[in-house]
């Protein structure tokens, strides 16, 4: 019996080490189209309403606000949108200041016609007058180049949807420097399940799109009942009309930027918040793929376990170690050259062998512990 699941062990694990390597040729080949992206520099430069939803962020909004105040495009062909999702703070009274303050920039304040934030996007899209759709979040701060790196990328016609790059910004703490490492690889693998044809996830912190083509697929229609997923559920209905249409960015300057988590809590209750969309996917292979890579980090740390019990497995469940260890290394390496993140290879010594028992502790408090967005209790 112990040949046999040792057996089973080698196999599983070599079969997660190919699929990580798959992911990281993947994503090296998806970068490689970045400098052909930018290379077709076009003259068209293309109009975006920038729609911010937020919900009792005063303490945020300001570094964002000065960020939007620097960038680098015709004031002519950019709108700025704030949807309020009923906010309890000074938010509003922040933005009608910064609006006072920036007469050149088109500046609308409106209120959502619904909580939660799919329905303060709606709201956004609705109001807004341009073709082209910027949505990011009210912590993040935008580069003066943002807009100027999407239109280069909007230059494809094709092109009608861009999913653009988040760097998570760390304040020293342990927590912070996991949490950035963890998106960072997320990100990664998002990027090279796209160049294999799979619709695993991007974010609303920085994504742009064609309103046409997003009023031609119904928006958020199917999926608005479901708390998180306004970008991955968008991303999929993109895929399933013409995956050709869809195109990660990776260069420094398309970047936005928001703080790391600073608190177990805060980390573990925003990716169950994360977590609750998961069951809505319609994608076999999104759900093969996330299912795939959740249980490798689960069974390993649970063989880690059953060897306080059966020590004879201790030789394939080291090599188990080595493989899974090795291949998330190297991607890991890959991903932040291709985000231009070296900085996390501080945190990649412990952060590493820590995630499968991370992966299982997150999964058991899933499963009882409520998920909470701004005040809000969401429905899994």
């Amino acid at each position: 019996m112990e040949i046999v699941i040792s057996s089973l062990i080698l196999n599983w694990f070599v079969l997660y080490a190919v699929c990580i390597l798959g992911l990281a040729w993947s994503c090296n080949q998806e970068q490689k189209k970045q400098s052909r992206a930018q290379s077709a520099n076009g003259e068209a430069l293309h109009r975006f309403s920038i729609i911010i939803p937020f919900r009792n962020e005063e303490h945020r909004l300001p570094p964002l606000l000065a960020s939007l105040a620097t960038l680098d495009y015709p004031q002519t062909h950019v709108e700025l949108v704030f949807v309020d999702d009923h906010s309890e703070d000074q938010s509003t009274t922040l933005i009608r200041t910064f609006q006072k303050n920036h007469p050149e920039w088109s500046i609308q304040l409106v209120t959502s016609a619904s909580e939660g934030k799919k329905a303060a996007l709606y709201t956004g899209i609705s109001q807004a007058q341009m073709p082209f759709i910027v949505t990011t979040d009210a912590d993040c701060v935008v580069l003066p180049s943002w807009l100027k790196t999407f239109n280069a990328h909007f230059q494809n016609p094709g092109i009608q949807l861009l999913c653009g790059p988040v760097r998570l910004v760390a304040d020293g703490s342990w927590v912070a420097a996991f949490d950035r490492l963890d998106f960072l690889a997320q990100q990664a693998c998002s990027l090279g399940a796209h160049g294999l044809g799979i619709p695993l996830g991007c974010s609303g912190a920085n994504l742009a799109f064609a309103k046409a083509e997003f009023h031609t697929i119904n928006g958020y229609a199917g999926n608005a009942h479901i708390a998180s997923g306004d970008d991955v559920f968008l991303l999929h209905k993109m895929m399933d009309k013409n995956p050709a249409q869809v195109a990660y960015v990776t260069v420094p300057t398309a970047t936005v930027s928001t703080p790391a988590n600073t608190s177990w809590k805060a980390l573990l209750q925003q990716r169950i918040r994360w977590g609750t969309k998961a069951p809505a996917y319609t994608h076999r292979s999104s759900r093969f793929l996330t299912g795939f890579l959740v249980l490798s980090n689960l069974l390993l740390a649970l063989m880690t376990l059953v060897l306080l019990f059966a020590t004879a497995l201790t030789p394939s469940v080291l090599i188990a170690w080595i493989l899974k260890l090795g291949s998330d290394v190297f991607f890991v390496l890959l991903a932040a050259q291709v985000y231009k993140q070296k900085d996390v290879f501080n945190s990649l010594w412990w952060v590493t062998p820590c995630y499968p028992f991370y992966i299982s502790a997150l999964s058991l408090s899933s499963l009882w512990l409520p998920a909470f967005w701004k005040g809000r209790s969401l429905t899994k």
